[in-house]
């Protein structure tokens, strides 16, 4: 990793700072690292490394924390163990905050003392992203998404021929020229969603899904 910038370190502690309610500070100082948690990652059940337990991504956002928001952290660290923001501290964030949490919130529900783990990973990956430190596969999906609106990239022309497509078929095996697949139409009893893997790799479960909406002869889009 390239050294970190002023800019990105600055950017990542406003991240840190920003919330004006005392949640994100409640959170970080209320964990007891008592593990129960650590049973209900699946990352520590497989791996059985300590570094995956959901306390210990807390408190790598709360040694940065301490660090830069307590007296005691600015004067002292080594005494709370309060931790520099380097490229270190990034590399070990960008492994632990994205390479192994789901978000899941299964930790969230076992804690003892009730600190939204997810909460602070979520905050710990905010930080990341405002240095540009995002896992590139995770970014390109995240660009695909915001750009055409799905996260397989697949261009509204695309879907439309896909669907066009789709319902040709279906007329032509139901034997029915009103046999249809609506798409985007007003006043249905149903909205079926898609996962965008159908459209773009497994087309026929869209035609599956069709034909028992014709079947069961019910409005849908």
């Amino acid at each position: 990793m390239e050294k970190l910038t002023k800019e990105q370190i600055d950017k990542a502690l406003k991240v840190l700072k920003m919330p004006a309610d005392s949640k994100l500070v409640t959170h970080l100082n209320a964990c007891v690292h008592c593990g129960l948690c650590a049973t209900s990652c699946m990352y520590f059940i497989a791996l059985q490394n300590d570094k995956y337990i959901p306390a210990r991504k807390v408190e790598l956002v709360a040694s940065l924390y301490r660090r830069y928001c307590t007296l005691t952290g600015k004067i002292v660290p080594k005494l709370v163990n309060a931790r520099e923001l380097d490229e270190q501290m990034a590399e070990e964030m960008i492994d632990i905050l994205f390479g192994a949490c789901t978000m899941c919130g299964r930790c969230v529900k076992h804690c003892s003392i009730g600190v939204d783990i997810a909460y602070v990973v979520r905050v710990g990956r905010q930080m990341l992203a405002a240095m540009d430190l995002v896992p590139a596969t995770l970014q390109a999906t995240v660009d695909a998404a915001l750009t055409t609106g799905n996260n397989m990239a697949i261009p509204t022309e695309e879907f439309v021929d896909t669907i066009q497509w789709m319902e040709e078929e279906l007329m032509d095996e139901m034997d029915d020229k009103n046999a249809r697949i609506p798409l985007d139409e007003k006043d249905k009893h149903f909205l079926y969603t898609l996962n965008p893997r159908e459209p773009k790799f497994f087309p026929l479960s869209i035609s599956a899904m069709a034909k028992i909406f014709y079947a069961a002869k019910e409005s849908w889009t």
